[in-house]
């Protein structure tokens, strides 16, 4: 009989429903007991479940009674139908604990008479969740979280949405939409803030109610090595945070059931510069949470992903033959973007920070203040400081330390301005107020701290935001004063010491905040000048917000200074990197008057890049469309073969965006194409063959070669020709990436190469009129060669012959 309260209110479960309840409660507990056992016989009674369990090296019995009532078991209930038959199996030792597990709980009489039973014990289903993961003190933990230490927290934003973006998560939470969200933001927009306080509310709601879902806050920016998801849950439950009993096993199975909601912060922290296959993999592995009922929400910078890589593990969106298809192997997650600051919320930070600075301040006796001090600064704040500069909560609070000082002028301010003065400021106090530090002074721990920020950027293992103390090589310290030290590891401590970083693993230093590092990351980068060999290393290393701390520099001949070592570099260098040249009105000064100026030949593939990006930025200074388009022709004509195979790549791009004259483009390319070969012809024709030599030959002959020619139907004195302009684009792209089959010539690499926003038509054949490509070839050139140019052949032959080998040959 089911107990009173259950007759008087609603009827017990039906046999199916009380099975599903038990096969519900047996696949929890198999996760962390698999020696389970269903529908045991004991005593004359089935028993629901029975398992085993190791504690202190004694083997206990646990019987299991499931209960899938809708309304609490009462003290009747619990006597006359559990008691009984459970008490006499404990009597004859065939048991050690009985468990009884329900789905609405038993009401308080029924629950002091099993807490006065000795060995057993009650749990709702939802209660033995948590306890089977021995999460509870994990969530304790995460309901004391503050999103920030001790300015006010200014609930975040999610753009287009007016609801705070803690109510649109929990709404999402609490609904059937998608088991997937990511909230992108850039630097210092608060993404990091926001998961605390999500993660805090989501575990201050499951205190008070179990049923609500456990909260999980994987911090990314402080996982080193690990990237599995065994591994990343394992080390925040074995290590940094214990739970007694934790299995990854257990694990997966609540966050299929929703029971979990999985917090993953900073996942564009885990690895500085990553390859397609880097962030691919990662997201394998967050995919492998979105299963049944899950609830996983993803945080960190967009600007983290290449474009193509982010349609396909955002949008589940792969590129083939140029267009995007739904890929199966990732499924989208639906994005949020993280709003700017309003000016109210702006105030109300700077209100906060200016007070906690106010009162720091005070308590030193290193300032006295008026009595409407803040009110004033912060009228004057906004007065004086660009309004962009105060829409991030970083920058707000950068700001109110700076101005919390009443001497600091405010004029003039910006980015670079704004972490200049604060990470000089930091740093000075290392050197000023301590004492013992003082032996050094402060621009040579500022010299190691970009030197530092940019040994760990460019860290092979790929955790550019941590390091061990071990790990730095002595080049570091090589040219610093020794200050007081010793020793290398007295001088190595005293440099390493510094409030720009922390401690937040054994053994592991982060930066403070992340944008610090990028800040000095761009520093060190402007203040030395790279080799030809070191571009590699700043096309890599240039991120968007190291490349927005760059433009913000009080001067831009940092830049000139780079140009003058990139004529000479090898590669690889990123498109990223010389479109970023492309910016300054300085660069294409220079390119436009110095580099174009001597002989075309001389005219390297970066410069031929930079003035197409240029030009299609409009960036001052920049060549007019026309010019560029004559320019590059003249450089397919008779530049080298990297900045012949760049121009080839400019004026495709052109012909493919071009509304009007694009006949005439097109007869312009192949002319020009068509030119360059006749000009490395060796010996002239020979049996109707163009002969060329084959350490001379580049894209342009292998293209030459893939032209059609065919008489033209409307008369008999033109012939057309047949291209595929794809092909041209594919040929200059290997050329450009040192894979060309026609050339032994090694051309730095470009990698990815294209110019075109949108990729050329695959296998179409474009006809052109031979009348009107010859136009674009030199006279003299086409007179040599006419009887070639015109012959009724379906091709234009192109032979390659080793010259070298017939010069020894004849010798």
């Amino acid at each position: 009989m089911p107990p009173p309260e259950v007759n008087q209110r609603k009827l017990p479960s039906t046999t199916e429903r009380g099975d599903r309840f038990r096969d519900l409660v047996c696949d929890l507990l198999r996760t962390k007991y698999p020696n389970l056992r269903v529908e045991v016989r004991e005593s004359g009674t089935k028993v629901d479940i029975r398992f085993t369990r190791e504690d202190f090296g004694k083997t206990e019995i646990w019987a299991v009674e499931c209960k899938d009532y809708s309304s609490r078991l009462d003290k009747g209930y619990v006597s006359s139908h559990i008691y009984p038959q459970y008490q006499v199996m404990l009597d004859k030792g065939r048991i050690n604990r009985i468990l009884i597990v329900s789905r609405s709980g038993v009401s308080t009489d029924a629950q002091e008479l099993i807490d006065d039973w000795r060995s057993a014990s009650h749990l709702t289903y939802d209660q033995l969740a948590e306890s089977v993961f021995g999460i509870k003190p994990y969530i304790t933990h995460l309901a004391a979280l503050r999103p920030t230490d001790l300015t006010e927290y200014v609930e975040a934003r999610l753009e287009g949405l007016t609801e705070p973006a803690i109510q649109i998560v929990e709404n999402w939470l609490q609904s059937d939409e998608g088991p997937s969200r990511a909230i992108l933001g850039g630097y210092g927009q608060g993404k990091s803030s926001f998961a605390k306080r999500i993660a805090a509310h989501c575990a201050n709601l499951h205190l008070a109610d179990p049923t609500a879902r456990m909260p999980i806050l994987l911090r990314l920016g402080e996982v080193v090595h690990e990237t599995q998801l065994e591994g990343l849950f394992g080390k925040e439950f074995t290590s940094r945070f214990p739970c007694v009993g934790y299995q990854y096993a257990t694990l997966e199975y609540l966050n299929k059931q929703g029971r979990l909601f999985i917090i993953l912060d900073g996942f564009d922290e885990m690895k500085h510069a990553m390859t397609a296959a880097d962030f691919l993999n990662n997201f394998r592995e967050f995919n492998k949470l979105l299963v049944g009922k899950a609830k996983v929400l993803l945080l960190g910078r967009p600007n983290a992903l290449p474009s193509d890589e982010r349609d396909m593990v955002f949008r589940g969106m792969t590129k083939v033959g140029g267009q995007l298809v739904a890929s199966a192997d990732y499924p989208p997650w639906h994005e949020w973007k993280l709003a700017f600051f309003n000016a109210e919320e702006t105030s109300q930070l700077l209100t906060s920070s200016l007070r906690v600075n106010q009162i720091k301040h005070e308590n030193s006796k290193r300032y006295s203040y008026q009595s409407n001090f803040i009110e004033r600064r912060r009228d004057e704040i906004f007065a004086q400081v660009p309004r962009d500069l105060l829409s991030r909560p970083v920058h707000v609070q950068l700001v109110a330390d700076a101005a919390a000082d009443p001497n600091f002028d405010l004029r003039g301010f910006n980015a670079h301005r704004l972490y200049e003065h604060f990470i000089s400021n930091m740093v000075q106090r290392d050197t000023v107020e301590k004492a013992a530090r003082r032996p050094i002074a402060l621009e040579a721990r500022l010299q190691f701290q970009r030197e530092l920020a940019w040994w760990a950027w460019r860290k092979p293992d790929g955790t550019q935001g941590s390091f061990y103390r071990r790990e730095l090589p002595d080049l570091l310290f090589h040219d610093l004063p020794n200050g007081n030290s010793s020793d290398q590891e007295g001088k190595r401590n005293e440099y390493i010491v510094s409030t720009l970083t922390e401690e937040k693993e054994s053994g592991v230093l982060f930066f403070a905040h992340r944008s610090f590092q990028e800040f000095l990351v761009a520093e060190r980068m402007r203040l030395v000048k790279p080799s030809p060999a070191a571009h590699a290393d700043y096309s890599n290393s240039l991120t968007d917000d190291v490349a927005a701390f760059l433009r913000l520099a009080p001067d831009h001949e940092f830049i000139l200074n780079w140009y003058t070592t990139l004529q000479g570099a090898a590669g690889p260098i990123a498109l990223g990197y010389l479109d970023f040249f492309a910016s300054f009105e300085e660069i294409c000064h220079q390119i436009t008057t110095h580099t174009l100026s001597g002989d075309v030949a001389t005219v390297d593939a970066w410069s031929a890049i930079i003035l197409h990006h240029a030009t299609r930025k409009r960036t001052p200074g920049a060549l007019e469309p026309a010019r560029l388009n004559t320019i590059m022709t003249n450089l397919v004509k008779q530049g080298n073969v990297g900045a012949a195979a760049v121009a080839a790549l400019s004026l495709l791009a052109e012909c493919n965006e071009a509304e009007d004259d694009q006949e005439q483009l097109r007869a312009q390319v192949v002319g020009a194409v068509i030119e360059r070969c006749l000009r490395m012809a060796r010996t002239g024709t020979a049996k109707g063959n163009l002969l060329i030599d084959k350490s001379e030959a580049d894209f342009s002959s292998e293209w030459m070669a893939t032209l059609e020619k065919a008489a033209a139907q409307h008369t008999h004195s033109d012939i057309t020709v047949s291209c595929g302009f794809d092909t041209l684009e594919r040929l200059c792209a290997l050329q450009l990436q040192g894979k060309s089959k026609a050339s032994r010539i090694g051309v730095a690499p470009v990698n990815p190469i294209t110019l075109n926003d949108a990729p050329m038509g695959v296998g179409v054949m474009h006809e052109v009129s031979a009348h009107q490509v010859f136009r674009y070839v030199d006279e003299r050139l086409v007179k040599d060669h006419g009887a070639f140019l015109r012959a009724r052949r379906e091709r234009f032959p192109v032979v390659l012959v080793d010259v070298r080998s017939r010069n020894l040959r004849g010798r």
